[in-house]
C-alpha cells in the first residue's frame, strides 16, 4: 500500500468564501499527500463543484465502506469517514490522550450553549491494540465517563467511525454496556437528540471535533497548518527509513 500522507479535510474548511484554496490545491498537488474532503452528504455536490471551479481535479466516494484513499492524482470527496494520519477541521477540540483536558476545551468553546460534537472512535474512545479481525477491545481510560458528561451538558453528541456499516450496532452495544447511551445510524443527515449517542459512518454537521490526529484551523490561517502538515510528513519519512 502507498505510503502517501493522507489527510483529511472538513468542509468547513475550503467552504468559507472568506478563505483561499490556496492551500488545498497546494495539499493536493503534492504527489506524496493523498487528500480527502469529509462533507455532510447534503453539502457533497457543492464541494465537487467547488473543487472543479477552482482547476483541483476530484471524485465523489462511492462506496460507504472504503476505509482508505491512497490516490494522490485527485481529491476524494466523500460523506462517510475514511481513515487519515491528519484531519484539519475548525472547532477542533485534540484529545491528545488527556479527556479531562479535552473536556475543559469544548467546555470553553461552547460557552454554556447545547452543542454539536463529534469524536472519532479508535484511538480516542476505543483503545484499539492492532486490528485484531475488527474485534472491539477496551476503552481509553475516561472515555466513557467523558462522553456522559457531554450528555449530561446537553451536548448533541455522535461518533463517527471508517469501521464498516455492519459493525456500526455492535459499537452502539458496546457503549451501552458501558453506561453510555447509543443507537446506531448510517442513513442521517444530522443529529440534534440529547442524551444518546450516535454511531454513524456518516460525516454530520458538528460545532466541535474530539480527534487525535487533528490539526485546528484558526481563523483561515493555513501557514501554521501547512507548518504542521509538512513535520509530520517529515517525521513519517524519519520513521519509515
Amino acid at each position: 500500500m502507498s505510503q502517501a500522507l493522507t489527510i483529511g479535510l472538513r468542509a468547513n474548511t475550503i467552504t468559507d468564501p472568506r478563505y483561499s484554496l490556496d492551500a488545498v490545491r497546494q495539499l493536493a498537488e503534492h504527489p506524496e499527500y493523498a487528500v480527502h474532503v469529509l462533507t455532510p452528504r447534503t453539502q457533497l455536490n457543492d464541494v465537487l463543484g467547488l473543487l472543479a471551479a477552482h482547476g483541483i481535479p476530484a471524485e465523489a466516494n462511492s462506496d460507504p465502506d472504503r476505509q482508505f484513499w491512497n490516490e494522490t492524482g485527485a481529491v476524494l470527496v466523500t460523506d462517510t469517514v475514511v481513515q487519515g494520519d491528519i484531519r484539519i477541521g475548525r472547532g477542533i477540540a485534540l484529545y491528545e490522550g488527556d479527556w479531562q483536558h479535552t473536556l475543559q476545551q469544548v467546555a470553553a468553546y461552547a460557552d454554556g450553549k447545547p452543542r454539536q460534537v463529534l469524536s472519532r472512535y479508535d484511538g480516542v474512545i476505543h483503545d484499539r491494540q492492532g486490528w485484531q479481525g475488527g474485534k472491539l477491545q477496551e476503552a481509553v481510560a475516561g472515555a466513557p465517563e467523558a462522553l456522559r458528561s457531554l450528555l449530561d451538558a446537553g451536548h448533541m453528541v455522535h461518533i463517527s467511525t471508517q469501521r464498516a456499516v455492519k459493525q456500526l450496532p455492535e459499537i452502539a452495544q458496546w457503549l451501552t454496556d458501558r453506561d453510555v447511551p447509543a443507537v446506531a445510524a448510517s442513513d442521517v443527515d444530522a443529529w440534534e437528540r440529547t442524551g444518546t449517542v450516535l454511531v454513524t459512518s456518516g460525516v454530520l454537521p458538528t460545532d466541535a471535533e474530539i480527534e487525535n490526529r487533528a490539526v485546528n484551523l484558526i481563523g483561515g490561517d493555513w501557514e501554521p497548518v501547512m507548518a504542521e502538515v509538512a513535520r509530520r510528513y517529515k517525521a513519517r519519512r524519519t520513521d519509515a527509513q
